[in-house]
């Protein structure tokens, strides 16, 4: 007989296409199967493995069918070629049990859940949170599980909105943004023309660039985020908790992970302007696909939607949303020049509603080629240098002019000085675009003879050729920067620091030897608007004060650029 079944067997492997069926202990096969196999005395022995090995299967089959050892049960798999086991014959109760014991793949349904005895409240478009919900709460369940436990699962993700108190305001936090990317041939850059996309591997000029690599991750440990608020007496805010399942599309691992926003129960007072929220991942870290520069960016320059929160902000009952984006970071309108490799993320104060890159421009953290590049890194401290960045002249393009090597806090590596020149006799051949070299003009009021007032803003909104800021955004005017500094907490360099923007104190370079003073204690930021012929506006900010003001066009001030 088993040479029958070996010569079967034989025919079956050595076959393209068979007309009829097989059988294997039996000359009259089913009609219905392809394979009958009869026996009184023997069964089928399908291959035994634990579940480690189970789970390393590359790429298995839907319907594949193996014995896991560890669970003592025939599994089958319903995925097409992802992994999403389940034991045949189980019931959903010991499905749970076993799923929430191992802490891998759940294999349950929302369908499964319902059908419970006893069980109300199955939300289908929460299944994806009910199977994360089981592996990250493995102490919660029994096994197999019981209905009261699966309840409790249930209840947690229908529990209502919780109650604002009247005395408690929550502000807008609009976008969360994670940078993620991997491109080796990004170069020249083009703006994009339409929305972001997960498309990778977009070749620009066939030409290697510097490898960037960045992959971006929510851990489950999870990211501090303030949401500020306005108080008018003291109270407590109930705590609060919400889910959203990212879908694998959208993770570089091709893992589907719910993420969580929440906050614990906070005691507030009149004088309390932020409560502590945190963004973790759920069951293990959330890997956002690394994306390409030339697609991952969008004409929105917001990147992908990964998904969004609805968090309660007042006792009325409304609600905010608070958008998790992946993008590939925005580049340097400049980024082709191989001493301007940066790239940057946009930042929203949720009290202005306005938008910002998160870092100055030129700072070491946006700088691909850096030691401590982190484009999703913002100042530290008040003296953090590696968000320092360059410094610019008034109206003066990106064209090495501004780059500042920081050593510290204080200093710089000194070669910028050397870049320097007085310029007594200069001409109207210095074009804007395109001075004659990239020097740092000193000891005129301007670095630029004639005059020119349109080189960072033209008229209205247009962009004036000069401006540094990369495509979507531009220098902002002396009117926003001065809504900025009224929108923080402390009207100081403290302030400064504290608000979403992280704005550093660089200090400035002077317009009559281009030293650098104030370093570490005073921060000034550009305005295109300008007050005389000599002078243009500023925001100034230091331990005791913040104001906008005047200072002249060839003196090197900090910028931070505002979405258009």
């Amino acid at each position: 007989m088993k040479i029958i079944y070996n010569s079967i067997l034989i025919l079956l492997i050595g076959t393209c296409s068979l007309t009829a069926q097989v059988g294997i202990g039996t000359t009259n096969p089913n009609a219905n199967a392809v394979l009958d196999i009869t026996s009184t005395t023997q069964g089928v022995a399908f291959p035994r493995m634990n579940t480690s090995q189970r789970t390393n299967i590359t790429l298995p089959a839907q319907g594949l069918v193996v014995f896991d050892t560890d669970l003592d049960c025939l599994m089958v798999n319903r995925g097409n070629a992802t992994h999403d086991w389940q034991c045949l014959g189980a019931s959903t109760l010991e499905i749970i049990g076993m799923d929430a014991a191992t802490g891998g793949p759940t294999a349950v349904t929302a369908v499964q859940i319902a059908a419970i005895p006893g069980i109300t409240g199955v939300d289908p478009a929460q299944e994806a949170n009910y199977q994360a919900y089981i592996n990250a709460n493995t102490g919660s369940f029994s096994s197999p599980a019981t209905v009261g436990q699966v309840q409790t699962m249930i209840d947690f993700f229908n529990t209502p909105l919780i109650s604002i108190p009247t005395s408690i305001t929550l502000s807008e936090f609009a976008t969360y943004m994670i940078a993620s990317v991997f491109d080796t041939d990004y170069l020249p850059y083009t703006p994009p023309l339409v929305e972001a996309s997960t498309a990778t591997s977009q070749a620009v000029d066939g030409t290697p660039d510097l490898s960037i690599n960045e992959q971006g991750t929510i851990t489950t440990t999870g990211a501090q985020i303030a949401i500020d608020v306005t108080t008018s007496g003291s109270g407590t805010l109930p705590a609060f908790s919400q889910w959203v399942n990212i879908s694998a599309d959208l993770t570089q691992d091709g893992i589907s992970r719910s993420i969580e926003l929440s906050w614990p129960s906070t005691p507030y007072t009149i004088a309390t302007t932020s409560i502590a929220a945190t963004i973790k991942a759920i069951g293990g870290p959330l890997n956002a696909k690394k994306l390409d520069i030339q697609t991952g960016i969008g004409t929105s320059g917001l990147g992908i939607l990964m998904g969004t929160f609805n968090y309660p902000y007042n006792n009325a009952g409304n609600t905010y949303d608070l958008q998790v984006r992946t993008i590939a970071g925005i580049p340097d309108r400049n980024f082709a020049n191989s001493d301007h490799k940066f790239l940057y993320l946009p930042v929203t104060n949720p009290i202005t509603g306005k938008t910002w890159l998160n870092n100055n421009l030129g700072a070491d953290y946006s700088n691909v080629s850096h030691a401590n590049f982190r484009i999703s890194d913002q100042a530290t401290s008040t003296n953090d240098f590696n968000a320092y960045g360059s410094l610019f002249q008034w109206g003066r393009y990106s064209d090495g002019h501004e780059l500042i090597n920081w050593v510290s806090g204080t200093a710089s590596d000194g070669v910028e000085q050397t870049a320097s020149r007085e310029e007594n006799g200069r001409s109207a051949t210095i074009t804007p675009l395109s001075p004659n070299h990239d020097d740092f003009y000193y000891g005129l009021t301007d670095w630029l003879n004639p005059r020119r007032d349109d080189l960072w803003q033209a008229t209205g909104v247009t962009i004036g050729l000069n401006d540094p800021c990369p495509a979507g955004f531009r220098v902002p005017s002396n009117a926003e920067l001065n809504t900025e500094h009224l929108s923080w907490a402390n009207d100081n360099a403290a302030g400064a620091l504290a608000s979403p923007l992280k704005l550093s104190s660089a200090g400035y370079r002077q317009s009559t030897q281009g030293t650098l003073t104030n370093v570490g204690t005073n921060g000034r930021y550009r305005a295109y608007t300008f007050s005389t012929n000599s002078s243009a506006n500023y925001l100034l900010f230091k331990s005791g004060s913040a104001s906008t003001d005047d200072e002249l066009r060839s003196a090197g001030l900090s910028i931070r650029c505002i979405k258009d």
